[in-house]
Order: C-alpha cells, then sequence, then structure tokens
C-alpha cells in the first residue's frame, strides 16, 4: 500500500512538473528593443506662440559627409499642423544606418499649406556621433 501512495505522489509531482514546464514554454519572447535610436528636441520659430493653419513639419536626420551634393537622408518624421510654438519632437532611427566616424545633423524645414518655405533651420544640428548629443534645441529662421 505505501508503494501504491508513493507511486501516486510521484505521479501527480511529474505531471504539476510538467504542467509548469508546458506553461513557461507557451509564454512568448520579450520583445528587444534597443536602448537609443532617438534623437529627441525642442523647436522653436521665432516668437510666435502658434503657427499658421495647415502648417507642415519636417525634421530630417541627415549624413552631413554624404558624397553628392546634398546630405544623405537616414530618418525622417514630418509632423502636420503643429499648431503651438515650440514644437517638441522624437525622431527614431535605425541604428544600422549609422557609420560611427561619419558626422550627422538634424535639419528642420516648415512649410505652408501651398508647400512654400515659411521656417528653416539655418544649419544643421550635430548629433549622436563625436560626442555629440541626441537630444536638441533648433531655433529656426524665418524666410
Amino acid at each position: 500500500m505505501k508503494r501504491i501512495f508513493t507511486y501516486i505522489i510521484y505521479t501527480q509531482i511529474i505531471f504539476i512538473l510538467m504542467c509548469l514546464v508546458l506553461i513557461g514554454c507557451s509564454t512568448p519572447p520579450p520583445v528587444f528593443r534597443p536602448a537609443g535610436n532617438i534623437i529627441t528636441g525642442t523647436i522653436t520659430a521665432g516668437n510666435i506662440s502658434l503657427f499658421p493653419p495647415y502648417t507642415v513639419v519636417e525634421i530630417i536626420l541627415s549624413d552631413e559627409q554624404a558624397t553628392d551634393d546634398a546630405p544623405s537622408e537616414i530618418a525622417k518624421q514630418i509632423i502636420k499642423n503643429p499648431q503651438v510654438n515650440p514644437i517638441r519632437f522624437s525622431l527614431r532611427y535605425d541604428g544600422e544606418d549609422i557609420i560611427e566616424y561619419r558626422s550627422y545633423a538634424i535639419h528642420v524645414n516648415v512649410y505652408d499649406q501651398d508647400n512654400i518655405l515659411l521656417y528653416k533651420s539655418l544649419k544643421g544640428s550635430p548629433v549622436i556621433t563625436h560626442s555629440n548629443p541626441d537630444k536638441v534645441i533648433i531655433d529656426l529662421i524665418s524666410q
């Protein structure tokens, strides 16, 4: 009788352990999101408090050492009708597009509803490499 009782207890313990293993195997693995690869910042256009209706803000991360005449675009964000000045933004980019010895910068253009340039950044704000930050403050000039 004692053997049967011991057998039943061991069987139950093995069954419970098998269930726990199956439950542990059924949970999906955690999603890995690499740290970084986001540039944040604030864009200010003069002393206006509101942008005109239907304004479009174009934020571009570019490789400043591109071989052609224009900087090479790495990432781009469009903000439609931002309304309030200043504008806060977060720009995601693919870390595999970044080469450590090259220089990168954020450029900003603001267009009206007819695609006429209203404001732009005077020059690119250096980011990412060469000890440059991943957070920028960009002042725009009127066109």
